[in-house]
């Protein structure tokens, strides 16, 4: 799915980030924090088929996922060999692996946000990451 951004919705932070699918199926995408959800995209698939190695460095437009901050639940880190990673799980059952190349900046921007949307219901486990309560 393309890319697009609502009437009324702005990008608050755009950075390069990583999707974790599976130990080796990692995508390198874009994520996106507006001032209503959460984006993940990934370059166009011209850019993944002919220019894989530069596919990091290139802005994501291919849509992964999105989610409102509404639908939010939690965020947790993980181990990801002897790097970290960030869980984030919605409402819905979904959860994505991800790790955003500016992880302090990431965390709290999507703290601000997802607490400006749920009415700040937010609760801080004390390691950087949170949920809503609910």
């Amino acid at each position: 799915m393309k890319l697009t951004i609502g009437e009324n919705e702005k990008v608050v932070l755009q950075m390069q980030c990583s999707h974790f699918k599976g130990f080796m199926n990692i995508h390198q995408g874009t994520i996106y924090l507006t001032n209503e959800r959460l984006i993940f995209a990934r370059p166009n698939k011209a850019v993944r088929f002919w220019a894989p190695a530069v596919e990091g460095f290139v802005t994501g437009t291919d849509v992964c996922f999105a989610h409102p901050y509404t639908d939010f639940v939690s965020i947790t880190t993980k181990r990801h060999g002897f790097a970290k990673k960030e869980t984030i799980t919605f409402q819905s059952g979904e959860s994505y692996d991800i790790q955003a190349m500016d992880y302090d900046k990431f965390m709290s921007t999507l703290h601000e946000l997802v607490a400006a949307a749920n009415e700040g219901k937010v609760s801080d486990n004390g390691e950087g990451c949170f949920s809503i309560v609910r």
